[in-house]
């Protein structure tokens, strides 16, 4: 680990594996509802987010786990879905660099899938699958 190639395959890993969370907890919402996973996400009032708004683990954080338009809790499963396989890319980047990072994303979209959407069933508040 010399240099600033590990720190790059680190932060690379990261960020990929907090879109790639991001983009598993957006199928599990959509997909069991028979909405289109394309398109920009809105808030449960409607309203269009902002691109600051959709930011993995920032926006959550910057907006203190509400929605700003209608103070509406957003579900902590998010952000931890995000940090989570931030931290597991990144530490893989920093271990082995790019290109195996890329590899794990095949992997782990699989596995991060499955994951969510048992997270999803599982806190569903009315006990009843989404």
């Amino acid at each position: 680990m010399s240099g600033i190639g590990w720190w790059y395959d680190t932060i690379l890993g990261g960020v990929l594996g907090a879109i790639t969370a991001s983009f598993l907890c957006v199928c599990s919402e959509r997909l069991p509802k028979g909405a289109s996973i394309g398109g920009r996400s809105m808030c449960v009032c409607g309203r269009q987010l902002r691109w600051r708004e959709n930011v993995p683990i920032l926006g959550w954080l910057l907006c203190n786990g509400t929605a700003r338009c209608c103070q509406a809790k957003i579900p902590v499963r998010y952000v931890l879905a995000e940090t989570f396989l931030a931290v597991v890319w990144g530490g893989a980047g920093m271990l082995s660099g790019a290109a195996p990072v890329v590899a794990l994303l095949l992997a782990a979209v699989g596995a991060g899938a499955v994951l969510v959407a048992t997270w999803q069933r599982a806190t569903a508040k009315d006990g009843t699958t989404p």
